[in-house]
C-alpha cells in the first residue's frame, strides 16, 4: 500500500486529486496549515466514509518553513511517503512577490529536500508537481464542483494577470 504526501489538499487542484483518491486504498498524508479547517473542508466536500477517513492523516506544517514547518513526529511520518503530490500554495493574483517566493520557490525547495531524503533512504516512486502561480481562481469565486472546461465566461471583464 502506498503512502501519498499531498500538499494543497484543500485547494482547487487538491480537492480534485482527493476526489479521485477517495475510493482507493492509499494512505493519505495531507500537509495542511490547520488540521481542523482541513477536516471541515474535506467533510464539506463529502470526502469520507469511515474507510476514507481512516486512511487520512493530517500533518500540520507550512510550505515556506524549513522541514515544511512540521514538528518532529509529523516530519518522521512524512518520510514514510513513497509518492509526493505537490499542489500547495495560495492561489491569488494579489499575492505579493515576497510571499509568493517564500511559498512557491522556498516551499518547492523544502519539499524537494524531503523528497531527496526519502529517495536516498527508501526510494521515492513519484514526485508530482502541479502547483500554479498567481491564479485568479480561489474558493471564494468558483464552485469546487464546477466543470472547469465550461467556464469560458468566468474571467470576462477581469484584467490581465501580472506575474
Amino acid at each position: 500500500m502506498s503512502d501519498l504526501l499531498i500538499t494543497g489538499s484543500t485547494g482547487f487542484i487538491g480537492k480534485q486529486v482527493l476526489k479521485q483518491l477517495a475510493q482507493g486504498e492509499e494512505r493519505l498524508l495531507l500537509l495542511v496549515r490547520s488540521p481542523e479547517k482541513a477536516a471541515a473542508a474535506l467533510s464539506k466536500q463529502g470526502f469520507g466514509g469511515s474507510d476514507a477517513v481512516g486512511r487520512v492523516q493530517f500533518l500540520k506544517g507550512d510550505l515556506s518553513e524549513p522541514n515544511l514547518g512540521m514538528n518532529h513526529a509529523d516530519y518522521k511520518r512524512a518520510l514514510q511517503a513513497d509518492v509526493i503530490i505537490h499542489a500547495g500554495g495560495p492561489m491569488s493574483i494579489t499575492l505579493d512577490n515576497a510571499k509568493a517566493q517564500r511559498t512557491f520557490l522556498e516551499g518547492s525547495r523544502h519539499l524537494a529536500e524531503l523528497a531527496e531524503r526519502i529517495h536516498k533512504t527508501r526510494g521515492l516512486r513519484h514526485f508530482i508537481h502541479v502547483v500554479g502561480y498567481m491564479s485568479p481562481i480561489h474558493d471564494g469565486n468558483v464552485d469546487p464542483d464546477a466543470d472547469v472546461f465550461r467556464m469560458d465566461d468566468f474571467m470576462k471583464g477581469e484584467g490581465p494577470m501580472n506575474g
